[in-house]
């Protein structure tokens, strides 16, 4: 009448736990690495909407290149 559990485990249940730790903390990694490019483009976004006062993401292409162009064109 001892309440104690006894969970017996064999090997391979370790392993699968040890792979799905180090898969678990891979992921986590990467999603951090996302998250951090993620918002490094969009201030860099931010930062190139200031300078040639538009909205990029907006005009994706369009007044962009056209300044950019005509820029090259008076050189």
């Amino acid at each position: 009448m001892l309440n104690t559990v006894i969970r017996v485990k064999m090997r391979s249940e370790e392993d699968r736990v040890k792979q799905l730790e180090d898969e678990n903390r891979r992921l986590k990694i990467a999603l951090a690495d996302a998250t951090l490019a993620k918002d490094v483009l969009e201030t860099l976004v931010d930062v190139v909407n200031e300078h040639y006062q538009t909205d990029v993401k907006k005009n994706f292409g369009q007044k962009l290149f056209v300044d950019v162009k005509s820029s090259k064109v008076k050189k």
